[in-house]
């Protein structure tokens, strides 16, 4: 894998941790994650930015943070998509740990701090942290905890927590909230498959295939914005929803075919996820509702024989009711709270 890398002068003999940022026209929201970043103690950390090409409006400010800091790197991409930024950041990593960073987020320094310490002691261990994380609601300015592990839970060791994180019906594929020993990803060839637009949710249920030693730790360091202008996320397509369905179908079928202990427990939360993307049928482009509405053609096939009761009453409502009534009942739903935000 071929890339540019502008790096700095600085050799470090032992880096505990890679932050790779993945960058793209974020410039508003840019200084404020990497200052979070930059206010730790990064001695024995690197930051590298993974930036599109120099015509970003993010480059300036991209090569100021290098020329102004030693543990800061820039690298060019030899591709396009958040998946090949992080892919060439993942390449390019010196770190025990890897953190992968939007650019538009931003971590709180003192949690992160402390997190960063666990990981110098040998408290934190294992091929991947997971941890508590915050959605921050840019219209509001305020920030909404999402706490599956929870506050008065004790570090936990083990794959063993996994189904009970998961009673809360969130998504817990977010790579962000994790922290990945190295070699554990380049052990298992556990890239981010390219040219897709739901990276998180393939990514993750490869690595938990891949059978990795976990830790489960609340320390909510990372908070992830929501409703920014001009966000990919803040704008449904068709594109989106099509390879959402494709990955939680392929995911489903992965974890059926597995000898995964928690399988059951992960197929549940997919499938919550994809009753959830019904919603979507109304909110991408008009002309593309038809074909929206056709991708949950499997739907009997996909939630068949779930652990979760919500998920089988959802089923039989959808083969009554039709996709288009579920769909906009969970769409009205949606735009409620959005309200209330």
């Amino acid at each position: 894998m071929k890339f540019q890398l502008f790096k700095s002068c600085k050799e470090v003999i032992a880096i505990l941790l890679s932050v790779i940022v993945s960058i793209y026209r974020v410039e508003k929201w840019l200084d404020a994650c990497l200052q979070s970043l930059l206010n730790c103690n990064l001695q024995d950390c690197e930051i590298l930015l993974s930036l599109k090409n120099s015509q970003d409006p993010c480059y300036p400010i991209c090569f100021g943070y290098q020329t102004q800091y030693d543990c800061v790197s820039l690298l060019f991409q030899n591709g396009t998509g958040l998946s090949n930024a992080r892919n060439c950041g993942l390449q390019q990593a010196k770190g025990d740990y890897l953190l992968f960073v939007d650019g538009d987020d931003f971590v709180d320094s003192g949690q992160f701090s402390v997190l960063l310490e666990q990981l110098r002691d040998g408290t934190l261990d294992g091929d991947v942290v997971v941890t508590d994380f915050f959605r921050f609601v840019c219209s509001s300015s305020t920030a909404e905890p999402v706490f599956q592990i929870g506050e008065q839970t004790k570090p936990q060791r083990g794959m063993e927590f996994f189904p009970t994180m998961l009673r809360r019906r969130q998504a817990f594929w977010n790579v962000w909230r994790c922290l990945y020993k190295r070699t554990f990803l380049e052990e298992h060839q556990l890239y981010f498959k390219e040219n897709l637009l739901c990276e998180d949710i393939e990514f993750t249920t490869r690595v938990l295939l891949s059978n990795p030693a976990v830790m489960f730790i609340h320390c909510p360091y990372y908070y992830y914005r929501i409703g920014r202008e001009n966000s990919l996320m803040a704008r449904p397509s068709f594109a989106r929803l099509q390879n959402t369905i494709w990955a939680l179908e392929q995911s489903i079928a992965r974890m059926r075919q597995s000898e995964f202990p928690y399988a059951n427990a992960v197929i549940a939360q997919y499938q919550y996820e994809y009753l959830l993307n019904t919603a979507m049928i109304f909110e991408v482009e008009r002309d593309a509702r038809p074909r929206a509405a056709a991708l949950f053609s499997q739907y009997r096939l996909v939630m068949a024989d779930s652990q979760d009761p919500l998920i089988n009453g959802m089923r039989k409502a959808i083969s009554i009711l039709g996709i288009h009534c579920i769909g906009m009942a969970l769409h009205t739903v949606k735009q409620g709270r959005r309200k209330l935000r």
